[in-house]
């Protein structure tokens, strides 16, 4: 029997040998009806053989003997029927090439050129309570669920080791994560014979598409119809092919979410085994069964098996989502970098591109347009739209229904609406019950998913959105349909200067899809104001930028404050929306440009063309660029500022890095170091910048003489502005000595600074007749060192101090009040530790 068995698993070629009499004790059926022992005994449906050591053949469907008698003489070679280069034909015809359109199916790539490795992790048996609870319903407690502790996949052959060793794992994933990919890739892998991978252990792989199941199909019927139908390969083939080589044979179930209960529990031939069987383990249990699912199934699956071994896939790793973006456009580099730039300045962008069919979507539209939107809104409703039409182009019907998607909108926008305003904090956790009867709808769409959480000793079900983006954007389509009622009454009280970035995406979507909506909530924020120019109150006056933006109104754009940032694609794209609806100059408080790459150089040009500002920041990250590419920043920023038809008042230059700490290597140091030299001729030549300033974050001063060098050079250019972030500056606050004769502000956060530095900067102030405002940030102070600052400030008459900044000083804040406000009457406390200028 081996030998005809090694045939059939496609490991050998027939030869006579193989099927002579003695592999079977008779050469056909016909001999072995001739050579059976009579035995008036023995039961009709009986047949004897074997001369002197009988073997009764049971002549019942499944035997032995049916097996063999089914087959005629002249068709002995359909015995030897070669399943698995059978499938190899098929999977190579079918599995080689994976879409790259989520619509048009038909659009395709060779896979090997295209795939890219996802982020898989295990579920271990290990559980830790979650750090922040969550709310099943409105008004209930927070629960604490117990959350599996993952642990990372680093290949897909770790997962091929897993069902080696496990024998049954489930892939679980949301819409558009790369599940099918994968299986279309492990089957590809298996026919091209990687014989260093798991996968060569498998002598069979079967892949089986859930959707694609036929009610009445068992497992040997779905595995022969993606097998040759001219073959004639029958169940009981398959059957005895199986079993015997169960350790041998990989199931893939894909699609577990697309399947009918019909489908997986109907009855089915007498000689097949239901697919629930097989999910179950109560066939074919020594198979390896691999299943992909979305989450809402994973409770259906634990209860057919609960043994599985779960592994999570998350989408692309940034490092991935490169790869795949650059194996997109194989054919032209170039325009794959572009779209890889975009990315990593287009801040909602990155939230997309991790998941696989949006980072196709985003690829598709680079394709054909060379940019993406920079309309949030836009962007969504085109992402929405791609799940809808993706699971269209699988066959399900109905799914375009505008009173279906309506009714889907109601309910699930309520519900995602009322979990983001919930009095007791946000609620991104829901119940299964707050949704009616509109799930099954939504878990096909991808738009909600289902987990099961243990929480100590019960087990909760709960309901999730794609991502918190997807519950804002839909909560804002709910609001969309309500007009501005509901906006103003329930929304806009909850939008304050501590809370309004929480509720960023929610008022974009808001704006985004209805005018009135845009109207109401930029009138409320540009209502929200406070006398400190806070973080919090300049990101506000940005965000107006945003919002009219996204409104797509010129009658909003009065609405935009006087202090604006330009940091991503999308800033630098409203504020050319902004500028055009405005004939004459546009008059700026402040301006900060973030020029990390040199297309922002490109757009911050045009748009300084068109500005008056009073102060203008340009903001450089020192991580992100080798010393030509800083070089280059530098002197695009000359030529910006020179262009500029009215020169700023201010001009300051704020360079951050995340590189040059005590662990980093000499390359990495010596290039900041080369920064700071081309910096200092940088200085050297623009010494015409009326109050020039620098603001430093990170550990980019490196010794004192690079210091004493860098001071030297900000004297020489008359800088009136420093700001120091993260470096240890303690016992070097005496290198700044010359400045103060022309610095009217100075920042120090997180220097490592003690009493005796505080004491240095006091005697300094005594002669700092232009400061206005000075700000310590942490450190280690004694109240004599607070007290001695103070009084010099008070010494010096020619200083009119606008602000002072004492926070986080290791100092009790009340008494630090005291101290100022008794010695410094002019100056009130409007935050703890922030003092300004009364007016």
């Amino acid at each position: 029997m081996g030998a005809v068995w090694s045939w059939l698993l496609g490991s050998g070629n027939p030869s006579q040998e193989h099927l002579q009499p003695a592999s079977l004790g008779a050469s056909n059926v016909d001999s072995i009806t001739q050579h059976a022992t009579p035995a008036a005994n023995f039961p009709p449906n009986v047949a004897v053989t074997g001369r002197n050591n009988p073997v009764f053949l049971n002549r019942v469907e499944g035997s032995i003997f049916n097996f063999y008698a089914e087959t005629p003489k002249n068709e002995k070679g359909h015995l030897g029927i070669n399943c698995a280069e059978q499938l190899k034909t098929y999977y190579l015809k079918e599995m080689s090439t994976i879409p790259i359109h989520p619509i048009l199916l038909s659009t395709t790539r060779k896979i090997k050129d295209i795939f890219i490795q996802l982020l898989l992790r295990k579920e271990t048996h290990r559980t830790r309570r979650a750090e922040k609870g969550v709310r099943l319903r409105a008004d209930s407690k927070e629960c604490y669920p117990d959350n599996p502790i993952m642990e990372p996949l680093k290949s897909q052959d770790d997962l091929m080791q897993l069902l080696i060793d496990d024998g049954h794992v489930v892939v679980v994933g949301t819409a558009g994560k790369g599940k099918t990919t994968l299986t279309r890739k492990i089957a590809y892998d298996w026919t091209c014979h990687a014989s260093d991978s798991c996968l060569s252990l498998f002598k069979l792989v079967f892949v089986l598409r859930m959707k694609e199941i036929q009610v009445g199909s068992g497992i040997l019927d779905s595995m022969r119809k993606i097998l040759p139908t001219d073959v004639g390969v029958s169940r009981r083939h398959l059957q005895h092919i199986i079993h015997e080589n169960q350790r041998e044979v990989l199931i893939i179930f894909d699609g577990l979410d697309e399947a009918s209960s019909t489908v997986l529990e109907g009855p089915v031939h007498d000689d097949d085994y239901p697919i629930k069987d097989v999910l179950s383990a109560k066939a074919l249990r020594n198979c390896s069964v691999l299943v992909t699912t979305r989450p809402h199934k994973m409770d259906q699956l634990r209860s057919y098996f609960k043994n599985y071994t779960v592994v999570e896939t998350t989408g692309f790793s940034s490092d991935n989502r490169n790869k795949y973006i650059q194996q997109f456009f194989s054919d032209d580099k170039s325009i794959g970098e572009a779209l890889i730039k975009e990315v990593d300045v287009t801040a909602f962008i990155h939230t997309l591109a991790q998941c696989p069919i949006m980072l196709l979507l985003l690829c598709l539209i680079w394709n054909h347009d060379q940019t993406l939107p920079q309309r949030l809104t836009e962007l969504y409703e085109r992402a929405v739209n791609v799940l809808v039409d993706h699971l269209s182009s699988k066959g399900s019907p109905n799914l375009h229904d505008p009173t279906k998607m309506d009714a889907l909108i109601e309910v699930i926008g309520r519900v995602a609406f009322e979990g983001l305003i919930n009095p007791l904090g946000e609620r991104l956790v829901f119940s299964p019950e707050e949704f009616s009867n509109n799930l099954e709808y939504a878990f096909q769409i991808g738009i909600l998913f289902q987990e099961t959480r243990i929480v100590v000793e019960h087990i909760v079900r709960t309901i999730n959105f794609l991502h918190k983006s997807f519950q804002e954007f839909f909560a804002a389509k709910f609001l969309a349909l309500k007009a501005g009622g509901q906006i103003r009454e329930k929304l806009l009280p909850l939008v304050t200067l501590e809370t309004i970035q929480e509720k960023e995406y929610l008022l974009r979507f808001c704006c985004g899809m209805n005018q009135e909506a845009a109207c109401a909530i930029l009138e409320h924020i540009n209502g929200l104001s406070e006398d400190l120019q806070t973080p919090a109150y300049l990101w506000i006056q940005s965000f107006s930028l945003v919002l009219v933006f996204e409104a797509q109104s010129p009658d909003l754009v009065k609405a935009v404050g006087s202090r604006l940032t330009l940091k991503y694609k999308e800033d630098f794209s409203a504020m050319v929306y902004f500028l055009q609806w405005l004939p004459d100059f546009v008059r700026l408080d402040r301006l900060n440009i973030h020029v990390t790459h040199i297309h922002a150089q490109a757009a911050s040009r045009s748009i300084l063309e068109q500005v008056r500002v009073d102060s203008l920041y340009f903001h450089l990250d020192l991580t992100s660029m080798n010393s030509g590419q800083f070089l280059n920043q530098l002197t695009a920023l000359r030529e910006n500022i020179a262009s500029m038809p009215h020169q700023p008042h201010a001009t300051r230059l704020y360079l951050t890095t995340d590189g040059c700490d005590n662990h980093s290597n000499t390359e990495e140091c010596n290039t900041v170091g080369i920064q700071i030299s081309q910096l200092s001729c940088f200085f050297r030549e623009n010494q015409t910048l009326k109050n020039f300033g620098i603001g430093l974050a990170g550990n980019i001063i490196r010794s004192e003489v690079q210091l004493k060098d860098f001071v030297g050079t900000l004297v020489s250019c008359k800088a009136t502005y420093l700001c120091i972030d993260d470096n240890d500056l303690h016992g070097s606050l005496g290198i700044l000595s010359p400045l103060f004769q022309t610095l009217t502000s100075l920042v120090l956060r997180r220097c490592s600074l003690t009493d005796d530095d505080m004491n240095k900067v006091s005697r300094f102030v005594t002669e700092a007749n232009n400061l206005t405002c000075l700000y310590f940030h942490g450190g280690n102070f004694s109240q004599d060192a607070v007290y001695t600052l103070i009084d010099a400030i008070n010494q010096n008459e020619s200083i009119d101090l606008e602000k002072l900044y004492l926070c986080d000083i290791d100092l009790d804040p009340s008494l630090v009040s005291r101290m100022v406000l008794e010695k410094i009457p002019h100056l009130k406390e409007f935050k703890t530790g922030f003092f300004a200028k009364r007016e």
